[in-house]
């Protein structure tokens, strides 16, 4: 990115920070630790768990955000919260185009999906996951800046919007 956030907005992405609690399954770990230490870097209060400690630390933790990582811990955080708290989704790389009704149903509890590349998006977006899709590569400053502005968005909707293809025949 030319000239980086900052240079666009005038404000760096971690200028206010946020408190963030990362939930991850065991395959999602390495990428999880790699984002808190990214935010932490920022100066920002960063808590990361695993799936099981992770659900429990949902009730407990002051997170302003919460960042699920990967389909089960996606799924199951988003079914836990539902919406009480603004959410971050991470999908493990390929999944987010093969999603599944019930993805479909609990994509209303996320506020941002993080994606890798713009062609997951499009499949998200045919399959009918209405949530803002944010295609940041691997940008540390670009996911920071999706972070803080997390909020901006709204509470995860518990109506999603009209297919437009439905009531066709």
């Amino acid at each position: 990115m030319a000239g980086g956030i900052s240079t666009v907005s005038g404000v760096s992405p971690g200028s206010a920070p946020i408190r963030v609690l990362h939930v991850h399954g065991h395959a999602d770990a390495a990428r999880a630790r790699d984002m808190a230490s990214d935010e932490r870097a920022l100066g920002w209060p960063v808590t990361v768990r695993g799936l099981v400690r992770g659900l429990v630390a949902l009730r407990r933790d002051e997170a302003v955000v919460v960042v699920l990582h990967g389909r089960v811990a996606g799924l199951l955080g988003r079914l836990r919260l539902r919406g009480t708290r603004t959410t971050v989704l991470v999908p493990s790389p390929g999944t987010w185009g093969r999603a599944a009704l019930l993805e479909r149903l609990t994509a209303r509890w996320a506020n941002v999906v993080l994606l890798p590349g713009p062609d997951e998006a499009a499949a998200g977006v045919r399959k009918g996951l209405w949530v803002p899709p944010f295609v940041v590569g691997e940008s540390a400053e670009l996911r920071a800046a999706v972070l803080a502005r997390a909020q901006a968005f709204g509470r995860p909707s518990s109506a999603t919007p009209a297919d437009p293809r439905r009531g066709r025949r």
